[in-house]
């Protein structure tokens, strides 16, 4: 009852009892409120506004607004007072302002006219509230959503470079074997040419099978499928294996190739063919990477209770901020058209998962670029020592059946002048023969600075150019060609013969200043027939029957 009364009260009290009421309700509210006359003076100042700004309402009452705004934002605010002083009506918006230690704070203000008793405006009422936490969460959020994007956007364009890559890597061998195949079925090679066409016909189905092989052992990783052959090891054997399979590469480049065992190495519990794979792909890799006269080191040593197998080189080294991806899938310091060295990307990220499932660690250290590159591989001894294992047999890649058709060499290319360029000998060499027994005079050339320098020397009929190539591509050639006179071969006509195969490889060629796309691998007898029609050699088969 008392409760009850005392509400009845409230509601009959005097006006001015009510207007001491709004006044406690005013400096009680958690919301700042504070007002201001249009000389932009600041004239009341509840408790929430010292607490949200920092000054009590002695240090505010009578100062400018500026003391609380920013510069960049002060005529904003003027204009929301001169519009509520003309309009009358409430403002609602977003600012930002100062506290008196210098913070910025975001707030949510509504601005309102007051009025006197003749319902002029005499000033404004400003109640703020701090949103500064919550746009801070929102930032956050929208970092992080950003963030998000930006990696699916990375691994949608590692995924197309990497589906771009595997075509490259399987069309080009795939395109040595058909078209030494056919040539073996078609012409009446001699002896010697017969051993190199049978040669790198060998080469090149081992490269493929390689390469499938990465495929099926990332595919295997993924689902979990991959599966050891768990048994005592001796890593000597191990690498030793590996180290000859390596050998030949290193010595074509002639690298030093230096081998240090510690002889008094314990066995390990692993599967010996997958530990070769894991030895035989860092020394590939660090062949691969190192220049002609440089040096590749692997070091094999037992420190307590674990190995060490340390690979070095004196190859290109490792930019720093490439670094940490370098065990990650389809990853390549260099994805572009003009890189110098093929490959999927996924040698090392078969290294790190095989020695992760042996229970060991693989890291990598480089001083940076032309700095050469470290890696250590760790894994555990056996916990009780058994009779050391025999030396385990290197990997063979087994041969690949390859189909062929026959085919015929029409029409005749009698004296045309044909520029053929190409970064893979194989592929000069395969299709300078096709051309040459058609009747072409055909001069090759390894990159596409070269064949520049030919082509302002010389005049040729049709220039066929491979796309993906070391320093400058195809596409950088046809744009260099095509800015030449046409009496320097400005319009001479040109073919794409390239392993980038997709549809838009191909409409990008052809709006690049390629006349024809033909995508490797390709029949030899189609490569002479595209020749000849580009160069306006083809025959018309209704003048030889009238003939």
């Amino acid at each position: 009852m008392k409760n009850k009364k005392s509400d009845e009260n409230f509601l009959h009290r005097p006006a001015k009892d009510s207007k001491d009421f709004l006044a406690l309700i005013v400096e009680s509210t958690q919301d700042s409120i504070i007002s201001i006359n249009f000389e932009r003076i600041i004239t009341s100042w509840n408790k929430a506004a010292e607490l949200l700004y920092g000054y009590s309402a002695d240090e505010a009452i009578g100062k400018p607004l500026t003391m609380l705004t920013l510069p960049e934002d002060f005529n904003e605010v003027l204009t929301n007072i001169d519009e509520i002083k003309h309009s009358k009506k409430v403002k609602i918006f977003d600012t930002e302002l100062k506290h008196s230690d210098g913070r910025h704070l975001f707030l949510e203000v509504v601005m309102s006219p007051i009025n006197d008793e003749q319902g002029e405006v005499i000033g404004i009422s400003t109640i703020a509230r701090d949103m500064t936490e919550r746009k801070r969460t929102a930032e956050k959020l929208l970092d992080r959503e950003q963030a998000a994007r930006r990696q699916a956007e990375q691994a949608n364009r590692l995924k197309d470079e990497f589906l771009t890559t595997v075509s490259h890597e399987l069309r080009t061998p795939l395109n040595a074997i058909l078209g030494w195949s056919q040539i073996l079925q078609t012409h009446n090679l001699d002896a010697s040419e017969t051993n190199k066409a049978l040669d790198t016909i060998t080469r090149s189905a081992r490269a493929q099978n390689r390469l499938i092989d990465d495929l099926l052992d990332v595919s295997r990783i993924i689902t979990g499928k991959l599966r050891l052959d768990i048994r005592a090891v001796d890593l000597p054997g191990v690498i030793s294996a590996a180290v000859d399979a390596a050998r030949p590469a290193a010595e074509a480049k002639n690298l030093r190739l230096q081998t240090l065992i510690d002889p008094q190495a314990e066995l390990i519990l692993g599967d010996p063919d997958r530990l070769q794979q894991v030895v035989w792909n860092l020394l590939s890799n660090a062949v691969k990477f190192t220049p002609k006269e440089g040096r590749v080191q692997i070091r094999l040593e037992q420190i307590n209770s674990h190995v060490e197998i340390v690979i070095s080189d004196t190859g290109k080294g490792i930019e720093p901020e490439f670094l940490p991806n370098v065990f990650d899938r389809f990853r390549q310091s260099d994805g572009s058209m003009t890189r110098r060295h093929g490959g999927l990307g996924l040698g090392l990220a078969i290294v790190r998962q095989l020695v992760e499932l042996h229970g060991g660690t693989v890291s990598v250290s480089s001083a940076g670029e032309g700095q050469g590159a470290t890696f250590t591989v760790t894994l555990p001894l056996l916990p009780v020592s058994r009779e050391r294992a025999s030396d385990a047999p290197p990997s063979v890649n087994p041969p690949m059946q390859i189909s062929v058709a026959t085919t015929d060499c029409p029409p005749e290319l009698t004296d045309l002048s044909v520029m053929f360029v190409d970064d893979d000998a194989d592929s000069r060499y395969l299709f300078s023969l096709v051309l040459d027994a058609c009747g072409a005079k055909v001069m090759t050339a390894n990159s596409a600075s070269e064949a520049f320098e030919m082509i302002k020397r010389e005049k040729f009929d049709v220039v066929i150019s491979d796309i993906g190539m070391p320093d400058e591509d195809g596409f950088s050639l046809i744009g260099k060609i095509r800015d030449l006179p046409n009496e320097q071969g400005g319009t001479v006509p040109a073919i794409a013969l390239t392993a980038y195969a997709r549809a838009e490889d191909r409409v990008q060629m052809l709006r690049s200043g390629f006349q024809m796309h033909l995508a490797k691998p390709v029949e030899p007898a189609e490569l002479v027939a595209a020749v000849a029609n580009l160069a306006g050699r083809t025959r018309n088969p209704n003048l030889d029957k009238n003939a």
